[in-house]
């Protein structure tokens, strides 16, 4: 009983995570101090036993869980196919990189928009700016140069903060922090498999499934992230280029984040864009 109290006392944190929804952690604190009812009972020697019963109760302030994997590598549990937009790791875009440029694909396979914590280290000259073209949002990082003993600045979304981290030491640092924060799109609207046809040299696709509208935008996996330019008909789209084999295929159609990065006498040494998928 005493490890119970101090389990769930009233300062305790924890994760927790559903049978039901094994792909999501939703982090809680308790919210109310557990009451136990006992119950005493003989067993067949006459020793007196005890059994009992409680309820805990957990508050979450964040209502969304978070994903505990991005991709997956060989398989995956049904439940997760069902729920979200999960997709093999063979399927992910490229890691951006520091000469990553226009662009740059990234995938939230959630159902709800992801916070993101972009670490960059090195020279951003007289500027550099990061567009998400898909959310309409910008970020723009000064002042940070090269040859600093500084590890690199990190500009979080969900905090709202610009760090920088010297050796064990963490400081606040919004003078490198020009204006905005990034955050992802979601997948949605997904569809997992969809039927396509297409012919060598043309950017023209067939499907005997019906193409929404909401595809236009949206980006299809034929041999690589192509994106559905326009649709003509119920059965037919324009992709972005020009397939160079004829075939079928089973694709995902899912939203893409389009990172742009630009700015003058940039010579970055690190770059990388952190997030955690959500889903609701």
């Amino acid at each position: 009983m005493e490890k119970l109290y101090r389990w769930l006392r009233r300062d305790t944190w924890g994760d927790l995570v559903f049978d039901y929804k094994p792909y999501a952690v939703y982090r809680v604190v308790t919210g109310k101090r557990i009451e136990i009812s006992l119950y005493d009972h003989e067993d067949m020697t006459g020793q007196v036993c005890y059994s009992g019963t409680f309820t805990a109760l957990f508050t979450c302030y964040d209502p969304f869980g978070r994903m505990n994997q991005t991709s997956y590598a060989d398989t995956c549990d049904p439940r997760t196919l069902a729920r979200t937009g999960i997709l093999p790791a063979a399927l992910m875009p490229p890691t951006p990189t520091v000469n990553s440029r226009s662009f740059l694909l990234l995938y939230n396979p959630g159902t709800e928009a992801a916070h993101t914590v972009i670490r960059l280290a090195g020279d951003v000259g007289d500027g550099l700016l990061i567009r998400n073209l898909t959310t309409g949002q910008r970020c723009r990082v000064v002042n940070l140069e090269s040859g600093s003993l500084l590890e690199g600045a990190y500009l979080d979304s969900e905090k709202g903060q610009t760090r920088i981290v010297l050796g064990e030491n963490v400081e606040m640092a919004f003078a490198f922090h020009d204006e905005g924060y990034i955050t992802l799109a979601p997948c949605t609207p997904f569809v997992r498999s969809f039927p396509i046809t297409y012919t060598a040299g043309s950017n023209i696709v067939t499907s005997l499934d019906t193409f929404q509208s909401s595809m236009i935008g949206q980006f299809i996996y034929l041999d690589g992230w192509k994106r559905i330019r326009q649709i003509n008909d119920t059965h037919t789209a324009i992709i972005s280029e020009p397939m160079s084999e004829s075939g079928t295929a089973e694709a995902p159609v899912v939203t893409m984040n389009e990172i742009e990065i630009s700015g003058e006498n940039i010579d970055l040494t690190s770059f990388e864009i952190i997030y955690t998928p959500r889903v609701r």
